[in-house]
């Protein structure tokens, strides 16, 4: 008696009847479709109901319909060509690094720090510390200030102009501060002090720094000291980013300018504010590609002072004594003492005009961005990175700029991971995010020079 196999269908017995092409099933088989009935009416409500995290599963053609509420996304954007990858190499290297912390660490040890009052320049010693830092930066960035032409406004304020080969490119402007903030008063007050002799921090919290305030103590991993992040990270990086292309012979197509203020931790009045009006005048309005680098963000000063009127308009009435209000006397009770509030600097300032997120510049932005955090790997290889925009509570210099252009982003390529406690007791940065912030701004520069579409 011959056998026959179950797995070939031609091996039969004659007295089977005959089943249609698909329909055939071998004894003992179990067909797929049954499988996945019982799975899907006993298993999964089983799953369920214990609670079991379930997989996401997207079948082809899936659209997630929350991705019309995300914000839209570009692709990374590299610089290219030979000198781009030279620039970058450059950047990775130990060499680099070692250059990177040791220039962050000594721009920390001059103590460029603004107080609450301060007298004229010129008269108070307290800004005679930037003379310093100037110099500094001089010996440290010689391909800089060889190639780049200066301009100092109000003394020590900084403008770098880096001139473009295309003149009908809009230039770029890359802005940072060079002071660092002291809540005393400047020692003007007090002609027996000088400036180096000033504490640039609380005095009762010396002793709690890990590491001196002025040292720029480098333990291995981060760069101590005030300054370190806020904001002497982004000068130095914005500076060692040009003076490494230079050192390429990159010759830029659009013109880059940098805005270097000094006073920028006490409204800026004195640095930017100087700043703005001049480079308005030299470029005018609008014409800038992009700007990089308290009141509620969502409220207005009409409207603050709308609260406080309310509130202590109530507090007068029943203390029955006169209230005045930033110069209009709303309740007259011929009293002494009485409520008066008032803008006591003269800098009351609306919150800042919303950056369009739908320029171009944002997208050149955002491609860079994305291109720096990846390193060129490809994205299967790395976390995904998603730009967002966001509101910055404090308006920086970037205030005074204004009537250069809408397109104003307040950004460092900087983790919060990479940095602690600024404007506090052990501030510091990571030595590997301020090599990243180097590895942006050039990045900026290079995509920037490319792109004909700012």
């Amino acid at each position: 008696m011959s056998e026959s196999s179950p797995l070939l269908p031609e091996s039969a017995p004659s007295s089977h009847p005959v089943r249609r092409a698909g329909h055939y099933q071998r004894p003992g088989h179990v067909s797929l479709w049954r499988v996945v009935m019982v799975f899907i009416l006993l298993v999964l409500p089983l799953l369920w109901l214990i609670d079991v995290e379930m997989p996401e599963i997207r079948w082809p053609g899936y659209k997630d319909p929350h991705e019309q509420h995300f914000c839209p996304q570009v692709d990374a954007l590299y610089p290219s060509g030979e000198l781009a990858a030279e620039v970058i190499r450059v950047l990775d290297s130990q060499k680099f690094e070692t250059t990177a912390i040791e220039t962050l660490s000594a721009a920390v040890k001059i103590a460029t720090q603004t107080f609450d009052i301060m007298g004229p320049i010129g008269k108070d010693p307290a800004w005679e510390v930037f003379d310093t830092f100037q110099e500094y930066l001089r010996s440290s960035f010689p391909l800089v200030h060889k190639h780049l032409a200066l301009t100092k406004i109000n003394t020590y304020g900084l403008v770098y102009h880096w001139a473009g080969s295309d003149s009908s490119l809009k230039p770029i402007l890359l802005a940072a501060h060079q002071g660092v903030f002291s809540s005393f008063v400047s020692p003007l007050e007090d002609m027996n002090k000088s400036s180096a002799d000033t504490v640039p921090v609380n005095p009762t919290t010396v002793d709690k720094w890990t590491y001196p305030p002025w040292s720029g103590y480098y333990d291995g991993e981060f760069i101590w000291g005030r300054g370190s992040t806020d904001d002497k990270a982004g000068l130095i990086s914005i500076l060692l980013s040009i003076e490494t292309l230079l050192s390429s012979h990159f010759q830029p197509h659009r013109t880059v300018v940098l805005a270097f203020g000094f006073d920028e931790e006490i409204s800026g009045i004195q640095g930017a504010g100087k700043l703005g009006p001049y480079l308005e005048q030299t470029y005018g309005q609008d014409g800038w590609a992009i700007v990089n680098h308290r009141i509620a963000t969502d409220s207005s000063v009409s409207a603050l002072q709308t609260h406080y009127n309310v509130l202590l308009k109530e507090l007068a009435t029943v203390r029955n004594i006169t209230f005045v209000s930033f110069g209009n006397t709303l309740l007259d009770r011929g009293t002494l003492p009485k409520i008066e509030i008032s803008d006591a600097w003269g800098t009351a300032l609306e919150p800042a005009p919303i950056s369009p997120t739908d320029s171009e510049a944002f997208k050149l932005l955002s491609g860079t961005i994305i291109a720096t955090e990846s390193r060129g790997r490809n994205a299967s290889e790395v976390e995904p990175t998603y730009v967002i925009p966001s509101v910055m509570s404090g308006n920086t210099d970037t205030r005074r700029y204004w009537n250069l252009t809408r397109h104003i982003y307040r950004y460092d390529h900087l983790r919060t991971t990479d940095t602690a406690n600024i404007h506090t007791v052990d501030e510091r940065i990571r030595a590997t995010g301020l090599i990243g912030m180097v590895r942006f701004f050039t990045n900026l520069i290079l995509n920037s020079d490319e792109s004909r579409s700012l």
